[in-house]
């Protein structure tokens, strides 16, 4: 029975070979030639071109100063501390002498006693409160946990891209606090045996670099460009084996005893053997005129095996898609009009309905739309590239 049909797989392949054979120009104009001029041509203009994302640097890094825990003080006027015991109160009076600040310290039994307290007490409501989560915490608890809670509320900034408001608050009292809780604990826990002085240093921001529009864009068109090149192959290839259904073969075929899997696999496989035709100059070219000194450095540290096997991988994935679609149609020019209809919407939704808070769809909406799949690989290889020429620029002050 296997032998049976791998000989019926065997002849469909002689078949798709045929049906190729008799259509060799659109398969070497078109699928061949067109695909690797469009592929190639915007990468040659963008290898050859000796741009940079970020040409010049403009000012000197800022580097921010060492803080230590008493130049957070400012917000600190009352702790509150749970639960009340020798141990807490011990902690209290090493973190006064930290922050070099008397600062008032109230000792609670619980927690719900704490903020039972600041509801009636309104001097308590601007105070920051220590809390362990051990309720019968002593010298020798050797698993300290705690938290800190705040008077206020951390700002929407913090999740967005604007820091400025929410890097604001936690320069204040909270950092100085936290500071000297985790100094005083290890001194603590070590008898005073080790002096331990914990500061902070903001991350230094590096020099602004003058951004190249015309690099941007020349990336953007490469994946653009790589994604319609793809785009010819998948129309010809779904024709082949979607004319079979419009004709009926299929049907005839299905009647003499051949499955029709069996025929739709021998397509994809005929078509994955085709495609090594462009798939293996475009990794071969890609991989052999790439240097470290142009900007698409990220293939040239990359795997070409991996590079190809990704292109491959994206054939396989865009013929199965044709072949989805095509079975909705009765016509090869609606079949063609409906793939051109489901690609442009589909760069149009990767380009406007997918911010970077619903980028982590993409993966997945990409398993039933090859082509966004493919733009949102190459867009990350954008970006990759994007943080390699921001390092370069920091180094070229």
């Amino acid at each position: 029975m296997f032998r049976y049909k791998c000989r019926i797989f065997g002849l469909l392949l002689y078949k798709n070979f045929l049906v190729r054979k008799r259509y060799w120009k659109s398969a070497l104009f078109l699928e061949i030639l067109a695909t690797l001029f469009l592929f190639l041509g915007v990468w040659a203009m963008r290898n050859m071109v000796p741009l940079r994302a970020y040409d010049r640097t403009t000012g000197n890094s800022t580097v921010y100063p060492i803080k230590s825990a008493d130049d957070y003080v400012d917000e600190l006027e009352i702790l509150l501390v749970v639960p009340d015991n020798q141990f807490t109160k011990n902690l209290a009076r090493r973190v006064q002498k930290c922050l070099r600040k008397h600062v008032p310290t109230i000792g609670f039994d619980s927690e719900a006693n704490m903020m039972e307290a600041q509801k009636t007490n309104r001097t308590l409501h601007n105070a920051l409160g220590l809390i362990f989560d051990d309720k019968s915490v002593s010298y020798l608890t050797t698993n300290l946990r705690y938290k800190i809670e705040l008077p206020w509320s951390l700002p929407r900034a913090l999740y967005s891209d604007s820091m400025t408001v929410a890097r604001d608050r936690f320069e204040n009292g909270f950092t100085g606090l936290l500071l000297c809780v985790d100094q005083s604990l290890i001194q603590i826990k070590k008898n005073d045996m080790v002096n331990v002085k914990i500061r902070t240093q903001r991350m230094p921001e590096p020099a602004e670099g003058q951004t190249n529009i015309l690099d941007i864009g020349i990336r953007r068109a490469f994946a653009g460009f790589a994604v319609a090149a793809f785009f010819i192959p998948l129309c010809i290839e779904t024709a082949h084996a979607s004319k079979e259904k419009f004709l009926g073969i299929n049907v005839l075929m299905a009647m003499n005893g051949v499955p029709n899997h069996l025929n739709l696999l021998s397509w994809l496989v005929s078509a994955l053997i085709f495609s090594m035709l462009y798939i293996t100059p475009i990794t071969l070219l890609l991989t052999l005129y790439t240097t470290e000194d142009v900007p698409m450095s990220f293939i040239h540290y990359g795997n070409p095996f991996i590079l190809w096997l990704l292109l491959v991988l994206n054939v396989a994935h865009l013929v199965t898609f044709g072949m989805h679609v095509s079975a909705y149609f009765t016509r090869s020019l609606f079949m063609t009009t409906g793939l051109l209809i489901l690609y442009v919407g589909a760069i149009v939704l990767q380009e406007n309905a997918f911010k970077d808070s619903g980028l982590s769809v993409v993966p997945f909406l990409g398993v039933f739309i090859p082509d966004l799949l493919l733009f949102r690989g190459l867009e990350e290889i954008n970006y990759y590239e994007d943080i390699r020429e921001r390092y370069l620029c920091s180094l070229c002050e």
